[in-house]
């Protein structure tokens, strides 16, 4: 059972990690090619959106970070003895 929950623990994790990674990498690109349409088309509408995508991804990343860093260090401190943790 201990085996199994630390199993699906890591599976979790690795969901957390894989989230901070598409919210950290994803937004900017979106950002930048919504100001980049924006520009273009002189449409406001698209440059506020190009903030707002980026801010709430800067956001989610930063609300991300510390529970997927707390929760490896958790997992660490539960089983030392896997060195794929």
């Amino acid at each position: 059972m201990d085996a199994e929950y630390l199993m699906a623990l890591k599976i979790l994790l690795l969901s957390q990690v894989s989230l901070f990674v598409l919210a950290a990498a994803g937004s900017p690109a979106m950002a930048t090619v919504s100001e980049i349409l924006g520009r273009a088309r002189k449409k406001v509408f698209l440059d506020k959106a190009a903030w707002h995508i980026a801010t709430l991804g800067v956001i989610l990343a930063l609300a991300t970070l510390p529970f997927t860093v707390g929760s490896w260090v958790l997992l660490y401190l539960k089983d030392t003895s896997d060195p794929l943790v």
